[in-house]
């Protein structure tokens, strides 16, 4: 594109409108150069796309009520300049929208620091995709190989598409543990979680729990949570986990009562290893709170004698052993115990573990 006087004028027309947002006007120079469009151009695609996102995400007043005046602006710039990267995304090839896909499921992390190594445990692990898998999880079919081992080039690939249309704030590469990591910019985490709608954010809300969950797992491999752990993952872990459960306020401020059983039995499978893994890493107060929801849910949906119940509930008295309130600890390990002998055995594996944690 030649710079002429008209060129200059329209651009510090375009970064006056996006009141000198460095992400915003970043965004609208990709969209400018992908689209081939001419700069005068730009702010009539702009303003119908900051139209669509006022009048058709009934989310987005809720959000703008809880910031300031300046706040409010600055928010429907950024989403609006990244919106229309991204619907330049969809609007291609259909590979394109798989990893669109997945850049939504990216926001249902901690947005400082989302690591290649989330993504490696989950499809190399117990939950490995069927080829018929829709939704994010079919999408994440991308980064695998066709053997379906895990395929580092085609993250970053897609990692590359993604800062081409600058969609991420930054990627890199750590030396520690030669895993790829990203970032988003908070507003863009914030316009995914509000765009993608309540239905279909249940699906990326449990997938990225299930996900992290696997990295659980992943390290735990002699049932040490926290043992195997190098301290950098670790630090990844609780991050996400909190990122989890500021999602969570989130979510059960919306979720109806349409949403099903198998959803809440899904994400409390998940979440237990959060509370093994908090419990081990002496965030008691984290573990109890997460523990005591794990019990409430199980206890509605599955029943007080279930063997998911249980663990919850021995799960919740590891917490609080923790922080000496040992008689509320006793009085479900207790229940454990019964509960477990008489639906596993006396001679179990779970019902001893139950014994020696009473004793």
């Amino acid at each position: 594109m030649k710079e002429t006087e008209s060129h200059i004028q329209h651009g510090k027309a375009i970064v006056k409108r996006l009141e000198y947002h460095p992400l915003a006007i970043t965004q609208a120079g990709s969209y400018i150069f992908h689209q081939k469009i001419d700069v005068a151009q730009f702010m009539d695609h702009y303003d119908r796309r900051r139209h669509v996102i006022l009048n058709q995400t009934p989310q987005m007043s809720q959000y703008r009520r809880k910031l300031n005046e300046g706040e409010k602006e600055t928010a429907l710039n950024v989403f609006t300049t990244w919106e229309l990267s991204f619907q330049q995304l969809k609007d291609e090839e259909s590979g394109n929208k798989r990893i669109a896909d997945i850049l939504t499921l990216f926001a249902f992390f901690d947005c400082n620091d989302i690591s290649e190594q989330l993504f490696e445990a989950f499809l190399n692990g117990e939950e490995h995709l069927s080829r018929d898998a829709g939704g994010p999880k079919g999408s994440l079919r991308l980064l695998v190989d066709s053997e379906g081992r895990w395929d580092s080039d085609a993250f970053v690939d897609i990692l590359n598409k993604l800062a081409d249309v600058s969609l991420v704030q930054t990627w890199w590469r750590e030396k520690d543990d030669r895993y790829s990591h990203l970032s988003l910019h908070p507003l863009v985490k914030d316009w995914n979680l509000l765009r993608t709608g309540w239905k279909s954010s249940q699906v990326y809300f449990l997938t990225a729990a299930q996900i992290l969950a696997a990295l659980i797992r992943s390290c735990d491999k002699y049932g040490l949570y926290g043992g195997n752990f190098p301290l950098s993952t670790s630090q990844l872990v609780l991050s996400h986990i909190d990122a989890h459960e500021e999602n969570m306020l989130f979510f059960k401020k919306n979720l109806d009562m349409s949403t099903p059983d198998s959803f809440w039995i899904a994400l409390a499978s998940a979440e237990s290893k959060f509370v093994a893994f908090l419990t081990h890493r002496g965030r008691y107060r984290e573990a109890e709170r997460i523990g005591r929801r794990l019990l409430e849910q199980g206890t509605e949906k599955l029943g007080l004698e279930h063997t998911d119940t249980l663990t919850y509930e021995n799960l919740l008295a590891g917490s609080l052993f923790y922080q000496s309130k040992n008689d509320e600890a006793i009085m479900l390990l207790r229940h454990v115990l019964e509960g477990r002998k008489k639906l596993l055995g006396p001679m179990h594996q779970e019902s001893v573990e139950s014994l020696n944690n009473l004793a």
